[in-house]
């Protein structure tokens, strides 16, 4: 899985799940204890948007149009409750420490469906592993 919608701020995902216009994973709740120590002072949700592979960015974009235009003004509103303090659209790619990562900008059509929902945009770098790289 490589693209979602993430969403933290100071709610209860239990309380709001009936709410959203389609289901989500939690990832944590305000006071779960976090891996090594401390305490989330936030909750996060996460909604699927692509399953495409890392290295297809552009599939993961067209992914995320339909996501968002599937749902509708329904899920724009959702998105800009007021317990929620950050919503943004996370893709995941790809990158190779000889190659790097080459990336210029978000299509416009992108950066208006985020907008729609009041949403951030950002990408998310997953080292290629040595294997993959002799694949391709």
């Amino acid at each position: 899985m490589s693209s979602f919608l993430r969403i933290s701020g100071d709610f209860n995902p239990d309380a709001i799940r009936e709410f959203a216009p389609v289901e989500f994973e939690i990832r944590h709740r305000i006071g779960d204890t976090k891996r090594g120590g401390g305490i989330h002072g936030d909750s996060l949700i996460q909604f699927l948007v692509s399953d495409a592979d890392f290295g297809d960015l552009k599939a993961q974009f067209e992914d995320m149009l339909l996501f968002v235009g599937c749902q509708g003004d329904a899920f724009a509103e959702f998105c800009k409750r007021p317990e929620f303090s950050d919503v943004f659209f996370d893709f995941g790619s790809e990158y190779s420490p000889e190659g790097g990562f080459l990336f210029r900008s978000f299509p416009g059509e992108v950066v208006a469906a985020a907008a729609s929902c009041g949403a951030g945009l950002e990408v998310s770098l997953y080292p290629q592993s040595e294997g993959e790289r002799e694949e391709r």
